[in-house]
């Protein structure tokens, strides 16, 4: 059910949108240009976007606030009673390679430094689907294009209305940096800082945002690939100047598939030569096998009362797809039968997954696909996920099309980020279809948090 106040700054959107095309459509190609200037890009071209924000209430970020706190605080305990005893090994499952690296200490109080939990919000009904702590991207995306967008008619027309607020993330991001680096024992009043991820990657323009950024407030830093690092003089440097704080975007699996290529990197991970967020122990938490954690009754235990009662309200019922009987709304039930009796009701995901890729959602496919995926899922191997199936919002939009706009429904994903455990804003993507990720087609959208005027 739609908040009042979000329902009326989405109509003066899309009535704007629709009564003046001309006007709309200027609009539309201002932003783009912007977007061009400001780096706003994917590849080598515009983040895809819709000339409607979403928008939350006040009411809404409360709760996204609060249980972002309470989630992220129970996956650091997730990651801790991982090492503290093989309570969890069943179920997060890492391979040799991957269980060598996570093992190392990184010296940071918190391990997940930046997260991103995607989810769907229908009122105040939020359900997380997944949680991205290895290397979430879209964070200086969303807040550049939060500030090019209050700058349209559109949004002075809302603002007539209600104010408006955003988070300044960019910021929170250089201050969790840097409270990590002194954590981690470094002494540089200006540390600098390494971006890194491959250099072919659509997402390296945000680097770059990061970058000028950063820079702009005294703190030099390098954009590379990490097979730019070496070690020398006991130190990892790049381009011959040696690394205070190496900010990873690179995922930790192509990392650990390109291993030989990434030495001196992964060296001077192992022997506390540099400082790195997150640190690899995020990969325990990565895995979408921790929401089969989350929501298993087994594990209540290892959770206050208040992580029982949020996680079990805004995390679907999730289970690794290994042969085995599991719990199901009350009864024992042996999870292939279930999956395939009850197709409608699932969603089957890889566990190590991103980027959309791999996900079959029951009700859009063949009987004989989801076998098919049943089966590749029983012979081993990858592990994959069976998760209860939640509804995906649709709104309306203004689409462009045949030199008009139109409202047309698009399928909303909320990704709320986290900064050092705390909320920090979201962006928001939409697409027509289920699977919801700019790599997949989809775009986004600013999203921004209504107050009355």
């Amino acid at each position: 059910m739609k908040q009042d106040i979000t329902r009326q700054a989405e109509e003066i959107c899309n009535s704007n949108a629709c009564s003046d095309p001309v006007a709309a459509r200027e609009m539309l190609e201002w932003i783009n240009a912007q977007q061009i200037k400001k780096e706003v890009m994917f590849g080598g071209d515009p983040v895809p976007t819709l000339l409607r924000p979403n928008f939350l209430s006040g009411e809404q970020t409360k709760l996204l606030e609060h249980v972002a706190l309470v989630v992220m605080n129970a996956l650091e305990k997730v990651v801790r009673l991982y090492f503290e005893s093989d309570t969890l090994h069943g179920v997060i499952r890492l391979n040799p390679l991957e269980r060598e690296i996570v093992s190392f200490d990184t010296g940071l109080d918190r391990v997940i430094l930046k997260g991103r939990l995607d989810a769907f919000l229908q009122g105040l009904d939020l359900k997380f689907l997944e949680f991205n702590c290895d290397s979430p991207a879209g964070l200086a995306y969303g807040e550049v294009q939060s500030e090019i967008f209050d700058e349209t008619e559109i949004m002075k027309r809302v603002k007539e209305k209600f104010r408006i607020d955003w988070v300044p993330r960019r910021q929170m991001m250089l201050d969790a940096l840097l409270q990590a680096y002194r954590e981690y024992g470094g002494k540089e009043e200006k540390p600098h800082f390494a971006i890194t991820d491959w250099r072919d990657v659509k997402t390296i323009h945000e680097f770059y945002m990061l970058k000028h950024y950063f820079e702009a407030r005294g703190y030099p830093t390098s954009v590379c690939d990490p097979r730019e690092f070496e070690i020398s003089g006991g130190r990892l440097c790049v381009g011959g100047r040696p690394v205070d704080m190496v900010y990873r975007r690179v995922i930790i699996r192509e990392v650990l598939d390109r291993k030989d290529e990434v030495r001196d990197f992964l060296q001077a991970y192992r022997d506390h030569l540099v400082c790195v967020a997150n640190p690899f122990k995020s990969k325990v938490v990565s895995n979408k096998s921790t929401l089969a954690v989350l929501t298993d009754s087994r594990f209540d235990n290892l959770f206050t009362a208040e992580e029982n009662e949020i996680k079990y309200r805004h995390i679907p019922w999730t289970r690794n797809l290994i042969p085995g009987m599991v719990d199901y709304r009350g009864a024992q039930e042996d999870i292939f039968e279930l999956a395939a009796r009850a197709q409608d009701s699932f969603v089957i995901k890889p566990a190590d997954g991103y980027g959309g890729k791999d996900v079959y959602i029951g009700h859009e496919v063949s009987k004989s696909e989801w076998s098919d995926v049943l089966d590749t899922a029983a012979a081993g191997g990858r592990v994959w996920v069976l998760q209860t199936l939640v509804d995906i919002p649709e709104e309306d939009f203004p689409i462009f099309e045949n030199r008009r706009f139109s409202l047309e429904k698009r399928k909303v994903n909320l990704n709320p980020f986290t900064i050092g455990g705390r909320y920090a804003g979201c962006i928001s993507r939409i697409s027509k279809y289920s699977i919801i990720n700019v790599s997949a087609g989809g775009g986004m959208v600013p999203t921004f948090t209504l107050k009355p005027g």
